[in-house]
């Protein structure tokens, strides 16, 4: 975050620090409600993100749902868009359909478009890239949807979790044709997992 650059743009769009340090325009103060699931593991981004945007003077209040589980976190605050930002990790299949994130018709309380994020164009790729049984082809689609994506910005990225593992020298494990979709994606070949190899000799 360039903390001077956004300062900048604050004080030039009108929002003005008040003796609180907290910024306000036409007697409105800058107040954001961040909404960030417990146990997702994002709870630290979420306060980093806090402490960095009070520097800037906004008022963020932040608020750990699901103590009473996902289904009533998604029902009582997800489904009806009640945040102003949510710090929330995109899980994707093998296919890295993210259809049901950024589709228009996913927008609303029976969708996962978060966002409510609306776009023709985006949506036709998307309808399109579901459509394409080949790779290459979804591809294409969903480089138009990055493209479109990033102008917009419906979102920010704000990092990808990284997973690594290691193995025993010798060993033969984790194979590099095994797509990682996820943690427990690196069982998919354990059948031929094995710590040595060796001929072994069968009488007829």
């Amino acid at each position: 975050l360039d903390i001077e650059k956004a300062d900048k743009l604050l004080e030039e769009s009108g929002w003005k620090r008040g003796d609180d340090g907290v910024r306000s325009k036409d007697g409105e103060p800058l107040e954001l409600k961040m909404v960030v699931r417990k146990g997702s593991g994002l709870e630290s981004t979420a306060g980093e993100l806090q402490r960095q945007w009070q520097q800037l003077g906004l008022k963020v209040d932040i608020n750990v749902v699901g103590e009473d589980g996902a289904a009533d976190a998604f029902q009582t605050v997800l489904q009806p868009r009640n945040f102003d930002v949510l710090v929330y990790e995109l899980a994707f299949n093998g296919d890295m359909d993210p259809y049901a994130y950024w589709h228009s018709s996913q927008v609303g309380t029976s969708g996962l478009n978060f966002s409510n994020y609306k776009n023709s164009l985006v949506d036709a790729a998307l309808s399109s890239a579901r459509g394409k049984y080949d790779t290459r082809g979804r591809v294409s689609k969903y480089v138009t949807l990055a493209r479109k994506w990033l102008d917009d910005a419906p979102a920010l990225g704000l990092y990808q979790s990284e997973y690594n593992y290691t193995t025993a020298k010798g060993n033969h494990a984790l194979s590099k044709d095994v797509q990682l979709v996820q943690p427990t994606s690196r069982y998919a070949n354990i059948l031929y997992w094995a710590v040595r190899e060796r001929e072994v000799y069968k009488t007829p």
